[in-house]
């Protein structure tokens, strides 16, 4: 059991003494706990906004936080097979006098570590490429170990040799011997710590992936009730508009169905027609610019134009006037019965047939015209008698 436990921790990088091993429980536990939270507030957070925020903040910690817990135990289980070194997994263990700059070293296949200089601690990376021993007093041991960095997968990766130099203990020739052919054995293969880089690797853009599907499987029902919200909002706020217009216009209209409602019988018997504002019977401060009757096809709807001075509640769409219209149109909408080239934009509907709107002027005909249809003839060519 205690051989299981020990496997369990160096896999994961969780042995005694490791340093990088609090940084990975701890930030393990804040990042479960964080998504546990974040998943609460997304399924039952008081507003559809707060559900939302914590579906987007849910996708970045569970998306982003592998990369960070994936280096982590990068480092952890680097400096755990280190450890193990220490412990017996090594080849050779050399010591030097007390004046040495190192003065004991351990070696065996994945690579080397100084006790006294824990950062020294390295691996041979990409795989040991040459090993020798080079005569002298003392003899040292040469490993030459190929470091590659991989830039693209379109381009040949940097490759960069490096070279290890050991000086080899009077009375351990025959131990470094042994040591140079057991590296001859496994030239050129890559130490558990490349591997562990491309594992790893492989591990975190899955775990990436499936937060993603998941933050996108729990975002999409609460973007549905979040674009439901945002329209209902809309049309809350376009209805409170509407009737604030509708009221604000409704204030102007009194005046102007006392002079044109009594006169609208004898003007349906005239052709269609302008009248000014003095014409049509209002005083010159009223804000009449002009007045427009007639019929609209196809069933000869009556219609009258107030056209404005101004436009009376302030809004400058197609810098318009405003205008009172009075149609009797029921079979299409009210603003496709009026004078040629003139059509009334935001409308709003008032009372009792009458309308108000931007009157806007447009140069194509708005309502539909009759054509009658042309009948081709056949040109006789008179013969000679």
């Amino acid at each position: 059991m205690q051989t299981q436990n020990s496997n369990w921790r160096t896999a994961f990088g969780i042995t005694p003494g490791n340093p990088f091993a609090p940084f990975i429980i701890v930030s393990t536990a804040v990042v479960i706990i964080a998504a546990l939270i974040l998943l609460g507030l997304t399924f039952f957070g008081g507003t559809v906004n707060a559900r939302y925020a914590s579906a987007i903040i849910f996708m970045f910690v569970t998306g982003l936080s592998p990369v960070p817990i994936g280096l982590l135990v990068l480092g952890a289980r680097n400096y755990a097979r280190f450890q193990g070194i220490t412990q017996g997994e090594y080849w050779v263990h050399w010591t030097y006098p007390a004046d040495s700059r190192n003065r004991e070293i351990y070696i065996n296949g994945e690579g080397f570590y100084y006790p006294q200089q824990p950062r020294e601690r390295g691996t041979f990376l990409s795989g040991v490429q040459h090993v020798e021993i080079q005569p002298g007093q003392p003899a040292n041991l040469n490993i030459q170990y190929l470091h590659r960095r991989y830039y693209s997968s379109w381009l040949p990766p940097l490759k960069i040799d490096k070279q290890l130099v050991v000086p080899i203990p009077e009375g351990k020739e025959e131990e470094a011997q042994l040591l140079v052919n057991r590296f001859k054995k496994q030239l050129g293969a890559t130490s558990a710590y490349v591997d562990d880089q491309w594992r790893i690797g492989w591990m975190m853009g899955g775990v990436i992936i499936v937060a993603v599907l998941i933050s996108i499987v729990v975002m999409l029902p609460v973007q549905s009730q979040l674009d439901d919200q945002k329209w209902d909002q809309r049309d809350a706020t376009a209805t409170a508009q509407y009737r604030e217009n509708a009221g604000e216009a409704s204030i102007f209209l009194p005046p102007i169905r006392t002079i044109i409602e009594p006169q609208i019988e004898r003007l349906k018997a005239l052709p269609d027609g302008t009248m000014t504002a003095e014409e049509a019977g209002f005083d010159a401060d009223s804000g009449v610019r002009a007045v427009h009757f007639g019929h609209c096809p196809p069933d000869d709807s009556f219609y009258v134009y107030v056209v404005m001075n101004r436009e009376m509640l302030g809004r400058t769409y197609l810098s318009g006037p405003g205008g009172f219209n009075y149609t009797e149109a029921t079979d299409r909408r009210y603003m496709d019965c009026g004078p040629e080239h003139w059509i009334t934009t935001v409308p709003v509907q008032l009372t009792d047939g009458w309308y108000y709107g931007v009157i806007v002027y447009i140069q194509s005909t708005r309502t539909p015209r009759r054509m009658e249809t042309m009948v081709p003839t056949l040109a006789i060519t008179p013969t000679a008698p």
